[in-house]
């Protein structure tokens, strides 16, 4: 008797877990509205990116206007995928060319986040790629996403729009 009844609790104990859905913030977007999509910044090296880096910070509102990316508190942005294309006359032609996006945070404190992605340039300079992350790159309220393309030489300019959603940081 003693066992069964214990069975019995256990299973109805196991079958309440299984049915209370869980209370974690999303992994993706539920809803297409949720998807936020960055562009980048109109000038180079716009602190605190620098050099020929572009910030990756101009969020498309639904209006199609552009505005400052502003991430509340206790959230992040879960940049998933995007794509890149050359931005400037002194891409070298006909060499590889890898993107590059890294994490500032206004102090010197920087993290590199992706790093290949990349193609051969055209003999008219040109280059172009996309990109996609799984699960993804967290970005912190008061962290900026800056963007170059890595090559054999000096570091060159790429215009970045990225993909992402908000959640709520845990």
């Amino acid at each position: 008797m003693t066992k069964t009844l214990l069975a019995v609790v256990l299973s109805i104990g196991l079958s309440i877990v299984w049915l209370v859905p869980a209370r974690g913030a999303p992994l993706a977007p539920t809803k297409p509205s949720q998807i936020i999509t960055l562009q980048p910044d109109p000038f180079i090296g716009t602190p605190p990116c620098t050099g020929v880096q572009l910030g990756v910070r101009q969020m498309v509102k639904p209006d199609l206007t552009t505005a400052p990316l502003v991430i509340p508190d206790e959230q992040v942005l879960v940049v998933t995928s995007g794509t890149w294309r050359t931005a400037s006359a002194a891409t070298p032609a006909n060499r590889h060319l890898a993107l590059r996006l890294f994490l500032k945070d206004g102090t010197q404190n920087q993290v590199v986040v992706v790093l290949g992605a990349g193609t051969l340039s055209d003999a008219d300079k040109e280059a172009s790629g996309s990109f996609r992350l799984d699960p993804g790159f967290v970005v912190r309220p008061g962290q900026t996403i800056c963007a170059e393309l890595a090559n054999s030489g000096t570091p060159v300019a790429v215009n970045v729009v990225a993909n992402g959603y908000l959640t709520k940081d845990k």
